[in-house]
């Protein structure tokens, strides 16, 4: 069996983090988040953000750290990439230009807002050429000040929606190959080609001449469906940002948790429609917490409590205590259970705590214990 990938992900398309819930459990399933920040850019982080910008995760960096676009007017796979974008829009104009131009009800004489249905971008995320062409071509409104931000933030580009997903789809992807990343959104499921990391699918759904070729690997299906089992299925509010931080430094428990994901992402057919891929990926979702349920209900009570508390109780000191003549032992720090002597059945109730103690499920209720609450409870029956 395939074992899962151990990787940072990168945060798809924003810069800001627009819910804290999906931060958490993408943190759950992710060493560290990065986001595209263009050079100069001045983050304005909410309060409850920033206690992730300065707690230590498993990386030895802040759990959410920028990646940076200093080098963007230099030789890079991100130029480099931008440079292919641009070739296509080139040969492809005249179509480009007739689906993707800015309407003029759109453009205003004053340097004010381009229209909400446009889709904004940072110019500092383009290399210069691509943005020129951009306003050359009427697909790109120039502006300076978009709602909610200083002026010191530069200039924006309000584009054509299906434009401007190209155009940082192909900047994701290539900051993603790159670096040995992720691509994760806030905004729902990632469309197939930011899921496969596959550029050439990006340049054939915006200038439709093809399909997508590239198959999703059991690993990439198996880093979706734990991060929809964090941020759909639980409710992370009571979470701190050191309490996510001392959980992914025990690498080995991730690891364990999504290569157990693997059979049943194995399952999910390839799948292009983004609703209909994650409308099956919730169904796993569910699946996943039904397992989970299951393996709860299959462990005995003392050994449950066992594991709730695992960090405080040293199972051969039990054993110890009871051999020294001690009849009655508390166990879990006062949770009202108790081994009287340490029979055969005594030894095959610890080494079923071992097993259950050592299940990739179990940092499920790892992450429960530290504060997390089931919003849903499995499949119906």
């Amino acid at each position: 069996m395939p074992s899962a990938l151990d990787r940072a992900a990168l945060y798809y398309p924003y810069i800001h983090i627009r819910d804290l819930n999906w931060l958490k459990g993408t943190l759950l399933c992710f060493p560290q988040v990065r986001r595209i920040v263009p050079d100069g850019f001045e983050v304005e982080d909410k309060a409850h953000v920033e206690p992730f910008c300065e707690t230590i995760g498993a990386t030895g960096e802040p759990l959410l750290i920028n990646e940076s676009l200093s080098d963007l007017n230099l030789s890079s796979p991100i130029r480099e990439a931008q440079e292919r974008l641009l070739k296509v829009l080139q040969l492809n104009e005249e179509l480009i230009c007739k689906r993707y131009s800015v309407s003029p009800a759109a453009t205003s004489k004053k340097k004010s807002a381009p229209k909400k249905d446009l889709y904004r971008i940072h110019t500092g995320k383009m290399m210069y050429e691509l943005g020129e062409y951009l306003k050359d071509k009427n697909l790109a409104v120039i502006t300076t000040k978009p709602p909610t931000y200083r002026e010191m933030h530069g200039r924006w580009a309000g584009v054509h929606e299906t434009l401007g997903e190209a155009i940082m789809s192909v900047i994701a992807i290539a900051i993603a190959r790159d670096k040995g990343l992720d691509i994760v959104t806030s905004d729902g499921t990632l469309h197939h080609a930011l899921a496969v990391l596959d550029e050439e699918e990006v340049f054939a759904r915006l200038a439709k001449t093809g399909e997508a070729n590239k198959e999703t690997s059991a690993a990439e299906k198996v880093d979706e469906l734990a991060e929809l089992v964090m941020t759909s299925c639980f409710n992370l509010n009571k979470l701190s940002a050191k309490e996510i931080g001392e959980l992914s430094k025990n690498g080995k428990d991730l690891r364990a948790f999504k290569t157990a994901l693997m059979s049943i992402a194995e399952s999910i057919p390839e799948i292009l429609d983004p609703t209909e891929r994650e409308k099956r990926l919730k169904e796993k979702a569910n699946e996943v917490i039904g397992e989970w349920a299951k393996y709860k209900k299959s462990l005995p009570k003392f050994a449950l409590e066992a594991l709730i508390e695992s960090s405080e109780v040293k199972f051969p000191e039990v054993a110890a205590g009871v051999l020294a003549g001690g009849s009655v032992f508390p166990l879990a720090s006062g949770a009202g259970l108790a081994i009287g002597l340490l029979t055969w059945k005594g030894l095959g109730i610890w080494r079923k705590y071992k097993e259950h103690r050592d299940h990739p499920l179990s940092y499920l209720s790892k992450i429960e214990k530290a504060g997390a609450t089931l919003i849903f409870s499995g499949p119906s029956k």
